[in-house]
């Protein structure tokens, strides 16, 4: 990716925007009744459903980020020149990129964090704002995901519902959230962690004990 910082000229235009006040109800100039959905103006990106476009901190009462990608062109010519291929990104603020684990907050950033102290599953990430953006990214051109099914996470959906295990294989190749886990397995791997594996039937007991002890 480049840095492009004339925003008409971006292709793609990340927003930190719990507030949306960028979103205008779309309607008739003549009669000023509703059409239905919403206009970014400035991007020249519709929105064509009835609930408000936003990604507020607490949406659907999860704590943690949150991020939509906005795709959909309006109707006409917009007045300022617009990149040919162009899509915006809302994100809400998150807590860091980390994890409280009895009371201290590790991050899986710092080169500091203690291997030992980090007992992690995947869907400790499945929150955090570094795994939405590139699950929202994963919506843009050329890759253009999908949410098939409004499947999320890998153990758990945090909104309820199917996770990407429930998917097909076919749906799997397309799937945005398969590219924010697949993004975070790499960065995990990257700082030399690994998730904690369950012992073999034959494994010593005390590494069953302690496996058991870890995963409380």
């Amino acid at each position: 990716m480049t840095l492009e910082t004339n925003r008409n000229a971006a292709n793609i235009r990340i927003y930190c925007d719990d507030k949306e006040t960028r979103w205008i109800e779309r309607k008739d100039p003549v009669t000023g009744r509703s059409l239905g959905g919403w206009e970014d103006k400035d991007n020249w990106i519709l929105y064509p459903t009835m609930i408000r476009p936003g990604c507020m901190y607490t949406r659907g009462g999860i704590k943690g980020s949150y991020g939509e990608t906005f795709r959909e062109y309006m109707e006409g010519e917009p007045p300022e020149k617009q990149a040919d291929v162009r899509a915006t990104i809302s994100a809400s603020l998150p807590s860091p990129d980390g994890l409280a684990i009895k009371g201290k907050l590790f991050s899986v950033y710092s080169p500091t964090a203690s291997l030992s102290s980090l007992r992690l599953d995947i869907d400790s990430f499945g929150l955090h704002l570094s795994k939405t953006l590139l699950h929202e990214l994963s919506h843009t051109k050329p890759y253009v995901t999908e949410d098939h099914n409004s499947a999320y996470g890998w153990n758990k959906n945090p909104f309820g519902g199917k996770t990407i295990q429930d998917l097909s294989t076919k749906e799997l190749e397309t799937h945005a959230d398969v590219r924010g886990v697949l993004g975070q397995l790499a960065l995990v791997a990257d700082r030399g962690f690994t998730f904690h594996r369950k012992p073999h039937e034959d494994a010593q007991d005390k590494k069953k004990k302690d496996y058991d002890q870890d995963t409380k």
